[in-house]
């Protein structure tokens, strides 16, 4: 065994999705979520100019970005943090607010980077089954919230089931967490495929986190680009721990044309 490396790194699997290969399959590639059409030509040209531009060697500026996704979310700049990433945004929900051997709850089946960042942070992890119906197991996972539970981890519409979780259901998650100093982390990658987001009670809790992904419906995969909405507070905090430069100026770039051509 590597004497070097952390306990709960060696105990940890690989998530290691099939990469190799796909971009030389020339039929349609269903398997990763992945848009299916392709990104308008202001994106593409968007990109272009600013290679033209020779700025490649500069340092990323974010600009109007965190302003933009706010309108869009219908949030306060404030309220957003611009991740390389949905993936990033994760690793930073759980390194900023978690710790080793605290308890978060994780339904299953669902996305495996939820697991991945819980292991890396050592978190002793409550696993909760998704139905037999693939429908969300609110019953179970209200009875868990209590004292002693650091974060529940929601995915909405889950991925892989693609079911849903009822507003009215995650606003009790939300009360019962709040009472007992319990976060509320819900995936939104797939927001733009059910219209459905927890994004209006971040007003009214301070212990929801909601991460986004530019990677499926705006198909920006390549160019890595999320972002996480949160109270003011809980974004300066994740501020702390993502470095100044993580998001590239691609990404930017394109970020600002998908939005301004929903």
């Amino acid at each position: 065994m590597n004497p070097f490396v952390n306990e709960q790194i060696k105990k940890m699997g690989y998530y290691s999705p099939p990469l190799e290969g796909r971009s030389k399959y020339r039929g349609l590639l269903l398997d990763f979520n992945e848009r299916t059409t392709p990104v308008s030509k202001k994106l593409l040209e968007a990109l272009a100019n600013f290679a033209k531009e020779k700025k490649v060697q500069s340092y990323p500026e974010y600009g109007e970005i965190r302003k933009n996704i706010a309108k869009y979310a219908d949030v306060y700049a404030s309220q957003v943090m611009v991740t390389n990433g949905s993936d990033q945004g994760i690793d930073l929900i759980f390194r900023t607010f978690t710790k080793s051997t605290d308890r978060v709850i994780i339904n299953n089946p669902t996305f495996p980077m939820f697991r991945q960042c819980a292991n890396i942070a050592g978190n002793n992890v409550v696993i909760i089954d998704y139905k037999n119906d693939l429908s969300f197991p609110f019953e179970e996972v209200i009875k868990k919230i209590e004292r002693g539970i650091k974060m529940v981890v929601i995915c909405n519409p889950n991925n892989p089931t693609g079911t849903l979780v009822e507003l009215k259901d995650i606003k009790k998650i939300l009360d019962k967490a709040l009472e007992n100093d319990v976060l509320v982390y819900i995936d939104e990658a797939y927001f733009e495929y059910s219209g459905i987001t927890a994004a209006r009670f971040i007003k009214q809790y301070s212990n929801l986190i909601i991460s986004r992904t530019f990677s499926k419906a705006f198909g920006l995969a390549s160019l890595r680009i999320g972002y996480l909405l949160s109270n003011a507070k809980n974004i300066d905090e994740m501020l702390k721990v993502r470095g100044p430069y993580d998001v590239n100026t691609f990404a930017i770039v394109a970020a600002e044309v998908a939005l301004k051509n929903i």
